[in-house]
């Protein structure tokens, strides 16, 4: 089995829609068939042999993910997502940011693995970003952002709670995508793993700035991204004026 997941006792059924099925201590593995006519010629007869294998915990990662996949409509994945993190806190007493781990690192591959698939990476991205951004909240400063029209220079207010002093600072769409392709030639050195994270992160942010959204949330979840892997890495994006100019709207003051 696996500690993230709520599942249903074995030879039970769910006991609600979010809830994942019991796969069982052994799940099949292949099933190989072959055709076969009988010893006086008679009709030829379909014979069919099952293989076993011990459930894991990844059959219980595929699972999950195709319960997210097969969900209508798609936002209520993110009803899932907090039913199994509730679960995971209060039934397991695990902690919050390996859960959110466990998705962002475990299921959100599989199911960028699949067609159409979106919407709800798109999603499950939000929900994410989301949590990741409650989380910081608890630890840093709070930040208050106050947007006009991102197309044009736009004023951004920061607010710390452990001080009166405020700091404006303005930038355009143009100087968010300046920023990025600095960020892309340092990411170059990392591993894949943190690669993928600042792509995947890039990526989305240019989506919703090329619809005309906010993309604060996304700035700041990079900005936390830089000070994980250290700030001293990204020698080209220090090197460069932008960085002082986003710095702020990074949370990197």
């Amino acid at each position: 089995m696996t500690e993230f997941y709520s599942i249903n006792a074995e030879n039970e059924n769910p006991q609600n829609d979010y809830q994942l099925q019991n796969l069982g201590k052994q799940t099949i593995m292949a099933v190989i068939g072959k055709s076969v006519r009988g010893d006086w010629g008679e009709e030829r007869n379909y014979q069919s042999q099952t293989f076993y294998r011990d459930t894991t915990s990844d059959d219980y990662d595929n699972a999950f993910a195709n319960k997210l996949l097969d969900i209508k409509p798609p936002y209520d994945l993110q009803k899932i997502l907090d039913y199994h993190l509730d679960f995971y806190l209060t039934k397991k007493h695990g902690d919050k940011l390996k859960f959110i781990k466990q998705i962002k690192y475990v299921v959100l591959p599989i199911i960028k693995n699949r067609k159409n698939n979106d919407i709800y990476v798109e999603l499950i991205l939000d929900w994410i970003n989301e949590r990741e951004m409650k989380k910081q909240k608890g630890k840093q400063s709070a930040i208050t952002l106050k947007v006009e029209n991102i197309n044009a220079p736009t004023q951004f207010q920061v607010n710390s709670d452990n001080s009166s002093q405020t700091q404006q600072v303005s930038y355009t769409e143009n100087n968010v995508r300046e920023f990025f392709d600095e960020l892309k030639k340092d990411i170059e050195v990392l591993n894949a793993e943190l690669k993928d994270d600042f792509q995947i992160e890039i990526d989305n942010a240019l989506k919703q700035l090329n619809k005309g959204n906010n993309i604060n949330s996304r700035l700041l979840t990079i900005g936390s991204l830089i000070k994980e892997v250290g700030i001293n890495v990204f020698t080209n994006l220090i090197a460069s004026p932008i960085f002082e100019l986003m710095k702020p709207i990074l949370g990197l003051l």
